[in-house]
Order: C-alpha cells, then sequence, then structure tokens
C-alpha cells in the first residue's frame, strides 16, 4: 500500500510539473510559434499585427510555456543560443502586440522610448530584451556576430524576421542564411559603383566591436557574405563604407 502511494505522489509530482509549463533539456516545442511565424509574417519579413494581436492565444501560450520556464542546464550550445533567439523574437511580438497600434516612430514609442528595458521573463529569469541581446548573446564565448542577423527588433532596419523559427540542430547554417540574405538586402547594404562607396546599416556601425573580433575590418566582414559579383568588384576598387539611417518604422504589413 505504501510503494502504491508512493508511486501514485511521484506520477502526481510529474504530472504537475508538466502543466507548470517548464521545458526540460529534452527540448523546447517550437511548433506552435512555427505556425505564428507561418501565419502572420510574409516573406518579406514584415508582421500582420492586427491579425496576430487579435488571435494572440498561441503566441501568449508558447512564452507561457516554452519560454518563461525553460530549463537550459543540458542544452547543448546551439540549443541555448537559438532558444535566447527564438525568445528574443517572440517576445518582441508580444512586445508589439500588447502595445499595437503604434503611433509613428514604431517600437520607440513603447515605454517611453525605453522597450528593451522592460522585464520579462525567459528560462526562469527577470530579465528584459535589452539583457538577451546585450548581457546572454552579445557575451557568448566565442562571440558570434551573426546573432545580429537573427533578433529582429521590429522595425524597417532590423533584419527580416524568418517565416521559420531558428532551429538547433541547423543553426550555423541558419545564421549564415540570415547573414547572406542581410548583407545582400540592398535596404541593408548596397554598392554604389559610381561612387564606389558600400552604404551599409547602422547595426554594422553599433556592433562593430562584435563584427571586428572575427574579421580585421568591416569590409572584410562584408565580403565575406556579399554575392560573387560585388565581392569581384570591391576586392579590385577602392571602396570606401558609409553608413545609412536606421529605418525605425514597425516591420508590419
Amino acid at each position: 500500500m505504501r510503494h502504491k502511494l508512493s508511486l501514485t505522489l511521484c506520477v502526481l509530482s510529474i504530472l504537475s510539473f508538466g502543466l507548470t509549463g517548464n521545458v526540460t533539456a529534452a527540448g523546447i516545442d517550437y511548433t506552435p510559434y512555427e505556425k505564428i511565424l507561418n501565419t502572420y509574417v510574409n516573406g518579406e519579413g514584415r508582421v500582420n499585427y492586427q491579425g496576430l494581436k487579435a488571435d494572440r492565444g498561441p503566441l501568449d501560450n508558447f512564452i507561457r510555456t516554452q519560454i518563461e520556464n525553460a530549463d537550459l542546464s543540458g542544452f547543448t550550445d546551439n540549443e541555448r543560443k537559438a532558444f535566447w533567439i527564438n525568445a528574443y523574437n517572440a517576445l518582441t511580438l508580444r512586445l508589439i502586440v500588447d502595445n499595437y497600434p503604434l503611433r509613428f516612430g514604431g517600437i520607440r514609442t513603447i515605454n517611453w522610448g525605453r522597450p528593451w528595458s522592460i522585464q520579462m521573463k525567459a528560462a526562469g529569469r527577470e530579465l528584459s530584451l535589452g539583457d538577451i541581446e546585450h548581457e546572454i548573446l552579445r557575451k557568448w564565448d566565442p562571440i558570434d556576430p551573426r546573432i545580429h542577423f537573427a533578433i529582429n527588433c521590429a522595425s524597417g532596419g532590423c533584419p527580416k524576421l524568418p517565416k521559420t523559427h531558428f532551429p538547433p540542430a541547423d543553426l550555423d547554417r541558419r545564421l549564415d542564411f540570415e547573414a547572406r540574405r542581410f548583407v545582400n538586402d540592398p535596404a541593408k547594404v548596397r554598392l554604389d559603383r559610381t561612387q564606389n562607396i558600400i552604404y551599409h546599416s547602422e547595426i554594422l556601425k553599433w556592433f562593430d566591436e562584435d563584427f571586428l573580433a572575427v574579421a580585421p575590418d568591416l569590409k572584410s566582414y562584408i565580403l565575406k557574405y556579399i554575392n560573387d559579383d560585388d565581392r569581384r568588384y570591391i576586392q579590385s576598387h577602392d571602396v570606401k563604407l558609409k553608413t545609412v539611417n536606421y529605418d525605425w518604422s514597425l516591420n508590419e504589413q
């Protein structure tokens, strides 16, 4: 009888653990998040925030059950990195939905211009989007500057939000893909052959120390991902770099 009682209590304990939304090292269930991205994000990385706000239940539930109490202690390096990238993007979506519609100026109109300092919960910790970006992802050892092409700040100047999540098992290839997509997007990096100037996003300037940790200069980093035709031209000409103003408008459809 005592053995049966102990077994019953053990089963109840396991069921109770599952109902709290804790996610163990077995992995994160990104299926609901994948469906959200496929439904509300278009091929240009723009979001149907109106539709998402009207049907926000799946996003709130995904964050509550898969992000807020996730236990990362047994995760691999790529599993942890993918978790924080996906968490950042999902939490940003929720932040916009919480405040939508926004006035002109996009995300920067939230919290008196300090949206990245709003406290949220992820992996059992109270932190902000700024903490995830600067205290976790940017302090990865070794630094991986490709994260700047993966996290999306809900603005036109940000990297395009993909229609799919960042999968841990294929993370390196996906980050390379997003780096190439960013560098070959004329709105982010554009070679002007008439002036021999590469006009580039302020992201490359703001976080130059991250890019210079893996390349001798920004031009070399750009050359790693730019298309072959532009690469050959840049390598054979004296090309200068110049930043363009960041587009802070909301990345909505």
